[in-house]
C-alpha cells in the first residue's frame, strides 16, 4: 500500500496528507468536544432527574409525617372526648344479675359495652347460678367484681326447676351425712357391718380423731375400695374435734400409741425435750433427723406444744 503511495505526484501526496490530518483532527474534536458535551448533558439530565426524585421522596415523607401526626391527634382527640364525658355516678344496691337491665348495670359502675356483654350472655340462655359466676363476664375486672359481690343476690326463681331441685337434694344429702368423729359403734352399725364399725371407731380413738375421710382406708385396709368410697360419701369430718398430743408432757409410751409415731420418733422428741427444755414451737422439732417430711405431713395436726 505504501508503495502505491509513492507513485503519486508530490502534489497528490501532499493533498492526501492534508486530508488525513484533517480527518484525524475531526476524530479528535469529535471525541473531546462533542462526546464530552453529550456526557455533560446526560449528567445534567441525570442530576435533574435525581433532584426531582429526591423532591418527590421528601414531599412523600413530609405528607406521611403529617398524616401520622393527624392520626395521632385524632386518636388523642377521641380519647380526650371520651375522658371529657361526664362521669357516671356509681351506685350500690342489691341486684340479681339474671334480671337487672343494662341501664342499672351502668349505674353500678359497668361500662356500656360490659353491660352489653351481660345482656348478650343472658340472651343466649346463660344464667348466673351463684354470685361468683358474674365474675366470668368478659371485661369485668376483679376489683369491680369484689366491690359488687356483697350486693349480688341470686333469687331462687332465677333458676330452672331442675336446678332448684338439684340444690335442694344436695342440701338434704349433706344434712343426712354422718359426722365421723361424733359416732359410736352402735350408730355406725346402722349403715355397716359390726366388725367394720368397731374397727372404724377404734382407729379413730387411736388417732385422736379423724381429720379426713381418706383415713378410712387406714382404718379398714382389707375393705374393698368401692365400699370405702361409699362410706366416705356418707360421712363428713369435723377436724376441730381432734385430740392433740402435748409434746411437752407426753411420755414416750403415750406418743407411741399414735399410729403415725414410731418408738424411735417418740424417743427423739423426748430426748430433745430433756436436753433443751420446754418446746416453744413445733418448728423446734423439725431439725430432728428422725422426724421426716412425711412424718410432719401426717402428724403435725395431731401435735401441740400447749
Amino acid at each position: 500500500m505504501w508503495g502505491d503511495f509513492f507513485r503519486f505526484s508530490s502534489t497528490q501526496r501532499m493533498t492526501m496528507l492534508v486530508l488525513f490530518v484533517l480527518l484525524l483532527l475531526l476524530i479528535v474534536i469529535d471525541f473531546f468536544y462533542f462526546r464530552t458535551d453529550v456526557r455533560t448533558s446526560d449528567l445534567v439530565l441525570v442530576n435533574e432527574n435525581y433532584s426531582k426524585q429526591t423532591d418527590l421522596l421528601s414531599q412523600s415523607i413530609h405528607k406521611d409525617k403529617i398524616n401520622r401526626n393527624r392520626l395521632k391527634y385524632d386518636s388523642k382527640s377521641y380519647v380526650g372526648n371520651q375522658d371529657r364525658k361526664e362521669p357516671v355516678k356509681i351506685e350500690r344496691f342489691l341486684f340479681d344479675p339474671n334480671k337487672l337491665d343494662s341501664a342499672s348495670f351502668i349505674r353500678l359502675g359497668l361500662l356500656p359495652w360490659q353491660a352489653h356483654n351481660v345482656m348478650l350472655y343472658r340472651q343466649k340462655g346463660g344464667r348466673f347460678r351463684k354470685a361468683e359466676d358474674f365474675s366470668r363476664i368478659y371485661g369485668l375486672s376483679s376489683t369491680l367484681f369484689a366491690s359488687l359481690r356483697p350486693y349480688i343476690v341470686i333469687s331462687s326463681n332465677s333458676l330452672t326447676k331442675d336446678e332448684t331441685e338439684k340444690i335442694e337434694n344436695q342440701k338434704k344429702e349433706v344434712s343426712t351425712r354422718i359426722e365421723l368423729n361424733k359416732l359410736d359403734t352402735l350408730s355406725l352399725q346402722k349403715i355397716m357391718k359390726p366388725v367394720v364399725a368397731r374397727q372404724i371407731v377404734y382407729y379413730g380413738e387411736t388417732l385422736g380423731g379423724y381429720v379426713s375421710s381418706e383415713q378410712l382406708y387406714e382404718a379398714i385396709p382389707w375393705a374393698n375400695k368401692h365400699y370405702v368410697e361409699y362410706l366416705r360419701s356418707r360421712m363428713i369430718v369435723d377436724s376441730s374435734q381432734v385430740r392433740r398430743i402435748n409434746v411437752n408432757r407426753a411420755s414416750i409410751e403415750q406418743m407411741c400409741r399414735h399410729p403415725y409415731i414410731s418408738y424411735r420418733q417418740a424417743q427423739s422428741i423426748f430426748e430433745y425435750r430433756r436436753n433443751h427444755g420446754h418446746v416453744s414451737s413445733l418448728d423446734d422439732l423439725r431439725k430432728l433427723p428422725d422426724l421426716t417430711t412425711e412424718f410432719w405431713q401426717r402428724t403435725a395436726v395431731y401435735l401441740t406444744v400447749q
